[in-house]
């Protein structure tokens, strides 16, 4: 009987069902929060997580930890803020100052200056060796790499004049991949020799404007996809393109790229998301941080872009009503999948 019915399900399901993973949002309602932008997201290695607005570390109880000297912080007046966090392997958070290119490291209370790089500094993440890997931009017309040795905190250049971007990760290999800020052409980097691979051309365009699309994150996932964290250009309701903010997943083996996130109206109507930062948790869980145009931010978690077959993300959880029968056991699959 149960496989009798089971089978009357599966003619249920059209033939070209798209295969849809849910999502858990968590709204960042504090008060902290009404005029402030989150800017970037990383975890310790128990999966405890730390955000920053420029001038606050942001607990994962909502408690800040104020980041500018007047209040007890290591960044001075007017340097524009930290627009990064790495962790080494040791737990030790790394803040930077991104007008000056300092970077500090906070032990217990205390905050070290371990390095001075260049401004301003964009992002930085440590690789597999313990070095830093810092990425600061020249006039917002390019990019230089830096290396910040974990051995004696000696400094030395990767490669300089690379097309512009905000954000970069590493692939399997330790190369260092990013997409351009302008338009989203993907990127390889040799971490030795410098040596940039054009991976992918512009991608997709963003508004009726036709302004290209504004790449704000990376993330090279367990599978060795690159997800792309897109911004439409313009801050406008009115457009009506169908493509607007999303998340696209470019297959490096393959060349192909597929949106998989489009429009994050979807969260509760209240306006157009920008993906800004990505990080894993310790469950290799992909956890997002995106500025939203009315309300605060949203941080986005349990999502496994490597899903084979996965088509579409869809806002919170999408309608049943809407959802074919495959997309509904989908959801269910993939809330319980986590990397290795």
């Amino acid at each position: 009987m149960k496989l009798a019915f089971a089978f009357l399900l599966l003619l249920a399901v059209p033939a070209n069902a798209a295969l849809v993973q849910g999502l858990d949002l968590i709204e960042l309602t504090s008060p902290q929060f009404a005029n402030s932008t989150v800017l970037s997201i990383a975890h310790f290695s128990d999966g405890t997580r730390v955000m920053s607005d420029g001038a606050n570390l942001i607990a994962e109880d909502g408690s800040l930890t104020p980041l500018y000297q007047v209040d007890g912080g290591p960044l001075a007046a007017g340097s524009g803020g930290t627009w990064s966090l790495a962790i080494d392997s040791s737990d030790r958070l790394h803040v930077n100052e991104g007008a000056t290119g300092r970077i500090f490291r906070r032990d217990g209370t205390d905050w070290t200056l371990v390095a001075t790089i260049a401004p301003f500094v964009d992002d930085m993440k440590f690789d597999a060796a313990g070095d830093l890997i810092v990425a600061t931009r020249v006039n917002d017309q390019s990019t230089n790499l830096w290396r910040v040795s974990a051995g004696d905190g000696s400094v030395t250049p990767i490669a300089s004049g690379l097309a512009r971007f905000k954000a970069f990760d590493f692939d399997a290999d330790g190369n260092i991949v990013f997409s351009e800020y302008i338009a989203g052409a993907i990127h390889r980097v040799h971490p030795i020799t410098g040596a940039d691979e054009l991976l992918h051309g512009p991608l997709a365009g963003g508004t009726v404007e036709g302004t290209p699309v504004l790449a704000e994150a990376i993330l090279v996932t367990a599978g060795g996809n690159y997800v792309i964290g897109l911004d439409r250009g313009v801050d406008r309701l009115s457009d009506i393109d169908g493509n607007r903010n999303r998340l696209d997943r470019f297959n490096p083996s393959t060349g192909d790229v597929i949106t998989l996130g489009l429009d994050w109206t979807g969260f509760n109507g209240d306006g157009f998301r920008t993906p800004i930062d990505f990080d894993f948790d310790n469950l290799g869980q992909m956890q997002l941080v995106a500025s939203g145009s009315i309300q605060p931010q949203a941080l986005i978690g349990d999502l496994d872009l490597d899903t084979p077959g996965l088509t579409a993300i869809a806002g919170i959880a999408p309608e049943p009503a809407t959802m074919s029968l495959l997309a509904l056991a989908a959801v269910g699959l993939v809330r319980r999948r986590r990397h290795v």
